[in-house]
């Protein structure tokens, strides 16, 4: 309890109206500091996760182009095992997406955005795109076998 004797007469600082209003602003003051320090961390992983996740794509984008460039100069043979190597990857890619989307949700709520949102957003849409692209070959690469394998000859 903080007192001071003032002329004899006891004074107790905690029950003065300033007491409580100081108190009380410090307080808010503290707890606003402290709020955005963690909307601002928040944040910061948020933009974070995406940047690891766009970095990524980066090189597995590389990878393939490296891959398909081998393949076209004849260097390599492109066959179904190096397309499911591929496929496997940009399907692992897309694996922490939902935490992604979680951690974007809560830095939303939180009234922020990450600057790198939209970027992430379309490696996201690059990503989805290409394994549908994938897809579609393996249906009608699958397709072609049976309809041949059909045939009387």
């Amino acid at each position: 309890m903080l007192t001071a004797e003032i002329q004899n007469m006891t004074f107790s600082l905690e029950q003065s109206a300033e007491y409580r209003f100081a108190k009380e602003s410090v307080d808010e003051y503290v707890d606003a500091v402290m709020r955005d320090h963690y909307d601002a961390e928040k944040c910061w992983e948020c933009e974070a996760l995406l940047s690891r996740a766009i970095s990524s794509y980066t090189w597995l984008s590389r990878l393939e182009e490296m891959v398909r460039t081998a393949a076209y100069e004849g260097r390599i043979k492109w066959d179904d095992q190096l397309e499911d190597c591929l496929r496997f990857l940009y399907k692992r890619w897309l694996t922490p997406c939902d935490r992604a989307d979680s951690e974007i949700s809560e830095v939303a709520r939180l009234g922020h955005r990450p600057d790198n949102l939209e970027q992430f957003e379309e490696v996201r849409a690059k990503v989805q795109d290409r394994l549908g692209r994938a897809d579609l070959r393996k249906i009608a690469k699958k397709s072609r076998r049976t309809r041949s394998n059909a045939e009387p000859w």
